[in-house]
């Protein structure tokens, strides 16, 4: 399993996950991109899922939706005026219903469409995902695409790479980090305690696309590593950080055949006087990586596996390498809580606050590790802190209702998880904990109802040990 995780990461002389077909589908039509839209447009600020960007409140409103539309056609110099946003529901896009279907195991819809017509070309979004705004983000730079190679008569739908060019197109404009992070899709995935179950895949490239996608990008914009790495899922964010270090050795003899340059010498291999040490390198690339980069995207990518106590090894070695990194002492401190290592976790959460983090995460998990460890006091100092940090994300309303349970304070329990679930509603975890605080102020009916619906948005909380090990406000 070891040696196949490295190959895989690319840490001994592996291949890249891609496949060279497609590398050079994607080499190709990157260069006929900046034929068309200019290699300047590269160099544009991008987009990313933070305040900055979106600075107003977001709450899965058709008028939010319409916000979000003009803030992409602004984005990708598109004239509103031209577009009419539209909603439409299908059926196979409910998750609750997915869960109870077998029929609807191998489901198949589209988040969105493009109508040309006679007056405006109408966009469509699949309105039960307009709670997920970087779905919808995502979603609409599609169609806004779509806009700029089919309705401005640059490409064909005819052609059958015209779906798979339009993602790419979203990338070479500055919205890969939403494309990228709406390749997968997991019922009640939320960052920051790496929850959910129901995995399905989205958009018309793999992960692997996207991130070698995302590679040209950086190397254009001389971005080594990128800055804005940090807002990719953990998976991307590995496989990105693969392909930059792959981008480091000679480019395949088709890239500069898409792109009708040179190739540059290999200078050691050219060079008769290459040490001993030189050629050992090129056997063991990973010298190629900055050590703490390197550590950190192993740990990153196990801890999607799920591989917790390797993760922590991981994310140690990268702080001993970099050890102002306030990032990793932060992903450490959230697995160190998943581990139940509550003091530990709570020490790094500092850690990550005194290095500069201004993230609500560290106060969450501290706040989280509190409550397991009976000091509710601090535990709701810290929730509040975290929901001054983000008033619209729902996990520091989750760890303050926890708080105030544990303080006997119900009124205000009752009141923050129902802000969170009004932010997150398919959040299952936030109706357990309702479930709890009605327990405790003596209404068992209401219990029983939070706790029917825990099960019926997550079946695995069917199981009363699951479901034990998910209240970690219990006492």
């Amino acid at each position: 399993m070891w040696e196949s995780l490295k190959r895989w990461m690319g840490w001994t002389n592996a291949e890249s996950p891609l496949t060279d077909e497609r590398r050079k589908w994607i080499d190709e039509r990157w260069t006929w991109l900046q034929n068309e839209f200019g290699e300047e447009r590269l160099h544009e600020p991008l987009l990313t899922p933070s305040h900055e960007d979106f600075p107003e409140a977001y709450t899965g409103s058709p008028e939010d939706a319409e916000r979000l539309l003009d803030r992409v056609c602004d984005h990708m110099g598109v004239e509103r005026s031209r577009l009419e946003l539209r909603l439409y529901k299908s059926e196979m896009a409910d998750d609750v219903a997915a869960g109870f279907r077998w029929n609807y195991a191998n489901r198949s819809y589209a988040l969105g469409a493009y109508e040309p017509t006679d007056q405006k070309i109408l966009i469509w979004l699949e309105k039960s995902h307009l709670h997920d705004a970087l779905s919808v983000v995502s979603t609409l730079a599609h169609e806004v695409g779509h806009v700029l190679l089919l309705a401005d008569g640059r490409y064909s739908s005819e052609e059958p790479d015209h779906e798979p060019l339009t993602d790419l197109l979203t990338v070479f404009f500055g919205l890969g980090i939403f494309t990228a992070n709406s390749t997968l899709r997991s019922v009640n995935w939320r960052y920051g305690n790496w929850e959910g179950w129901n995995i399905s895949r989205q958009g018309y490239l793999t992960m692997p696309e996207v991130a070698y996608a995302l590679s040209r990008y950086v190397e254009v914009r001389g971005e080594i590593p990128p800055p804005w790495q940090r807002y990719l899922r953990a998976d991307i964010h590995s496989l990105l950080s693969y392909e930059l270090h792959l981008r480091q050795r000679p480019l395949p003899a088709h890239a500069f055949a898409a792109s009708g340059e040179e190739p540059v010498p290999n200078q050691e291999a050219d060079n008769p006087e290459a040490t001993a040490d030189d050629a050992d390198s090129e056997d063991h690339p990973e010298s190629k990586l900055p050590p703490g980069d390197a550590h950190f995207s192993q740990a990153e990518f196990l801890t999607t596996q799920g591989n917790y106590e390797a993760a922590v090894e991981q994310y140690s070695a990268a702080i001993e390498q970099q050890p102002d990194d306030w990032e990793a002492y932060q992903k450490r401190a959230m697995v160190l809580m998943t581990l139940d290592r509550y003091a530990e976790s709570i020490a790094d959460a500092t850690q990550a606050i005194e290095h500069g983090s201004t993230d609500c995460d560290p106060y969450v998990y501290r706040s989280r590790c509190y409550v397991a460890l009976r000091e509710y006091e601090k535990a709701l100092d810290d929730a509040h802190r975290a929901v001054r940090i983000a008033s619209r994300d729902p996990a520091p309303y989750q760890a303050r209702a926890a708080a105030y349970l544990r303080l006997g304070e119900f009124p205000g329990a009752l009141i923050d998880i129902n802000r969170a679930i009004d932010l997150h509603p398919r959040w299952a975890e936030c109706y357990l904990l309702r479930s709890q605080i009605h327990a405790k102020a003596g209404d068992e009916r209401q219990a029983r109802r939070d706790e029917e619906e825990a099960i019926r948005r997550d079946e695995h909380l069917s199981d009363e040990t699951v479901r034990r090990a998910h209240m970690w406000w219990a006492s």
